[in-house]
């Protein structure tokens, strides 16, 4: 999977092993297939601030702790997870 974040976020994620749930206690990813986004497409289709799509963070997490659902304001599904999510081998890949 698949997390856009800033510096500061990519950092505490890598130190800690865990990605911080914050708006609606839930955490927002995306399937890690092709190329990530470019930080303003992440930006604009995730529908996340200016700056929070600077770092891409590429990890393993089991199927059983996400769910999709489809966010019809923003035209994608989405990949949710409550709660902080633990993962492992994660990579910053931007």
């Amino acid at each position: 999977m698949r997390h856009y974040t800033n510096s500061r976020g990519a950092a505490g994620v890598m130190e800690s092993g865990v990605i911080k749930a914050s708006d609606q206690n839930k955490l927002f990813i995306v399937p890690a297939r092709g190329k990530p986004m470019s930080p303003r497409d992440a930006e604009d289709t995730l529908g996340i601030g200016r700056g929070r799509g600077r770092k891409v963070i590429e990890f393993d997490v089991p199927a059983s702790s996400v769910s999709s659902r489809s966010n019809p304001t923003m035209g994608i599904t989405e990949w949710v997870a409550d709660g902080d999510l633990p993962i492992s081998n994660a990579r910053v890949v931007r």
